[in-house]
């Protein structure tokens, strides 16, 4: 068999197999939408697609947010002081703490 067919074949089979196995575990889902200039939300979802809480941010989150014990939010968002143009250089440097209802705790630059 031709080794350009083989590897099309083994890559199908390992998705079908993924796709197969897979399984919706129960919990929660946090996520942040954008990373552009403008304002953005972090939203907390359950395995039903149904908000549990959502938290504004004045710019973009920057990576991923975290969720402490606490039920205190952690995020890294895009700095207004960003000096690198269009290249693909760092964007962060600004991290927030925000409570449940979104209050800022601590800010840092």
């Amino acid at each position: 068999m031709n080794k350009n067919r083989i590897i099309p074949i083994i890559l199908l089979l390992y998705i079908c197999n993924n796709t197969a196995t897979s399984n919706v575990y129960n919990g929660i889902t946090l996520y942040s939408n954008g990373g552009n200039l403008g304002p953005s939300n972090t939203y907390l979802i359950n395995n039903s697609l149904h908000t549990i809480n959502t938290w504004s941010h004045p710019v973009g989150v920057v990576g991923t947010p975290y969720l402490l014990q606490d039920k205190t939010l952690l995020v890294q968002l895009r700095s207004e002081q960003h000096h690198f143009g269009d290249s693909h250089g760092p964007i962060g440097g600004r991290f927030n703490k925000l409570d449940w209802d979104g209050t800022v705790l601590f800010s840092e630059k």
